[in-house]
């Protein structure tokens, strides 16, 4: 198990790669460990959106069904999304089984963004002791 440190935004961009990983056909022994990197940062994601809810509670915020949200007032809205956006960018170590990927490569095809996203999570290549 390795421990990363990732702030939400960063989890929540996981999560989203963890998604279009999970829908790529895979061999069952490489299938169950991203099922499970997934779960966990589905776990995160909720966490995340009980974080912004208790935000939103604070500040008489609502959700609107497009995403946004509204508030009484500018100067509400304005430090809601202060703290909001410092939330967001605070660094938190969470522990991550290493998902190797390495074998199959030839096999996935993923955006760059989800590559990006999982960098230290999911090893796509071998790694080379520099020989």
């Amino acid at each position: 198990m390795a421990t990363i440190t990732m702030t939400p935004n960063q989890i929540l961009r996981a999560y989203n790669a963890a998604r279009e990983l999970s829908k790529i056909v895979l061999p069952y022994k490489a299938a169950r460990p991203v099922v499970q990197l997934k779960r966990q940062l589905e776990d995160e994601f909720h966490t995340i959106v009980g974080m912004e809810d208790a935000l939103l509670q604070e500040f008489s915020g609502k959700k609107e069904q497009n995403g946004q949200f509204r508030f009484p007032d500018n100067e509400t809205a304005e430090a809601f999304l202060e703290k909001y956006n410092s939330a967001m960018e605070e660094p938190a170590d969470i522990q991550f089984n290493r998902v190797d990927l390495s074998r199959y490569t030839d096999a996935i095809k993923i955006s760059p963004d989800s590559v990006d996203a999982l960098d230290g999570i999911v090893v796509f290549e071998a790694q080379t002791d520099g020989r």
